[in-house]
């Protein structure tokens, strides 16, 4: 092994510069001082890594989401139909309801018109206007149950996109 020599001597770092030690000493003195900041200010030595400082925030962030807004969030959707299907029962029978007295209310309206006058409506003619009456009645009853439901539909999707305007966040 020509050439080549092991010396102890040569394994040992340079002697620092004047500004290296300079700059050396200024470090020394940061790290005393951070290490013996008053706990809540900011210092390093109170902090893990990234990931893990960012998990933190990201669960803070998610625990203020919990508590304010997904209150608010399941009460709008306890109001869709997804959550509460009856609302289309009880909705479409009130339709249904409501079609049903108008015309009960028309047809009471219509014979006290007749008495008045002194109308008496033939048997055929009495055949007539209940074979009507009752057409009428059915494609009201099955439009008002239509309207219902696509009413809910539009409502559930308005919702669900936020767009409700009495939205209240809760602890706000």
């Amino acid at each position: 092994m020509a050439g080549v020599s092991i010396n102890s001597s040569e394994n040992t770092p340079d002697p620092l510069t004047p500004e290296q030690q300079t700059e050396l000493a200024n470090w020394q003195a940061y790290q005393a001082t951070i290490s013996q900041a008053p706990s809540g200010t900011l210092n390093p030595a109170n902090y893990g890594t990234a990931d893990s400082e960012a998990a933190a925030v990201a669960q803070a962030q998610y625990n203020e989401w919990k508590t304010t807004y997904l209150p608010a969030a399941q009460a709008e959707l306890a109001q869709t139909t997804y959550a509460n299907p009856s609302i289309v029962g009880t909705d479409v029978q009130q339709a249904i309801g409501n079609v049903n007295q108008a015309f009960d209310t028309t047809a009471g309206t219509q014979q006290r018109f007749n008495s008045e006058y002194g109308i008496t409506p033939t048997a055929g003619m009495s055949a007539v206007n209940s074979r009507v009456n009752n057409n009428s009645r059915s494609l009201s009853v099955v439009q008002a149950a239509q309207n219902i439901r696509a009413n809910l539909v539009a409502q559930n999707s308005q919702i669900m996109e936020g767009g409700i305007s009495n939205f209240q966040p809760t602890g706000t």
